[in-house]
């Protein structure tokens, strides 16, 4: 019965791994968000750095000479339950009305603006709902640019939608990351953050690493229970086999009946003294004699 308790147990652990890992993603590398970064998100949607920097991981930083060109990586993921087309591209920077930094819209670039530095590859992504993915570009800094720091946006913009209340209006949306771009003849290496635990952004992923957990707790288990049960399966089978090699006979030990009880047991009567012979009997057989 244990045995098959142990069966069933590996048997639906391997259905719920296999089941987790077809409909769920597991974090990894190529599908994770730094913890340090994973609140920056909008309604629907999110962008944020695949390997930030260890300065300001909330921001790309590049050093790049004059005339050459560098890859990177961005993680961008539908929060939504619906699917969702998206579009990347490289914004140029402005001020607002305030008098803040602010970028571009993708209408208003300039075709040799900061913005075009930026490559996507590709420039638009489909997402499912609850899907992620790792896109990577490219920034290449003209021959001509002087050396200097300049800030672009790295922006993903949600497709037009339109209005349900008015067909007139769309409504786009849009999240932007900043990138510092250092032009230098000596570019340094930017140092990428190290040690940070990675998690998914995606609603209700915590109970899948939880079940997984517990489905792994009791797949151990099951299995040290089956290694038991083969060890004393196996014990069992060699004294059986040893048992019908050498037979033996079982010699039950006699308890001592009520005879062999009394037989042994010392007597605890008295030897009487011979009787001493009459003498009318020693006369008669001296009578007996003389005749």
């Amino acid at each position: 019965m244990i045995k098959k308790i142990s069966l069933f147990l590996v048997g639906l652990f391997l259905l719920s791994f296999f089941s987790t890992s077809a409909f769920a993603q597991i974090p990894n590398l190529d599908t994770s968000v730094p913890s340090a970064i994973s609140d920056i998100e909008s309604d629907g949607f999110t962008i944020v750095p695949a390997f930030p920097n260890a300065k300001e991981p909330r921001k790309f930083l590049f050093e790049v000479k004059p005339g050459e060109k560098t890859k990177e990586y961005t993680y961008v993921s539908n929060l939504s339950n619906n699917e969702a087309s998206f579009r990347l591209y490289g914004a140029d920077p402005t001020q607002s009305a305030q008098g803040t930094l602010a970028y571009k819209t993708r209408d208003q670039n300039s075709p040799t603006g900061e913005g075009s530095w930026i490559q996507f590859e590709p420039e638009t992504i489909t997402l499912g709902p609850k899907e992620s993915k790792k896109v990577p570009f490219t920034v290449s800094v003209p021959e001509t640019v002087e050396m200097g720091e300049y800030k672009i946006g790295i922006a993903m913009e949600k497709f037009a939608v339109q209005d349900t209340n008015n067909p007139n209006i769309a409504i786009a949306a849009r999240l932007i990351l900043n990138a510092e771009v250092k032009v230098t003849d000596d570019p340094q290496e930017i140092p990428r953050l190290k040690g940070q635990k990675t998690t998914i952004i995606q609603d209700g992923g915590d109970w899948k690493i939880y079940y997984f957990w517990i489905s792994l707790s009791l797949f151990i288990l099951s299995f040290l229970a089956l290694i038991w049960i083969t060890i004393q399966e196996k014990k069992d089978s060699r004294q059986q086999s040893a048992i019908a090699k050498h037979p033996t006979v079982a010699v039950k030990k006699k308890t001592p009946t009520k005879k062999t009880a009394a037989r042994k047991k010392p007597s605890t009567k008295k030897k009487s003294a011979p009787k001493k012979k009459t003498a009318t009997k020693k006369k008669s057989t001296s009578a007996r004699k003389k005749k």
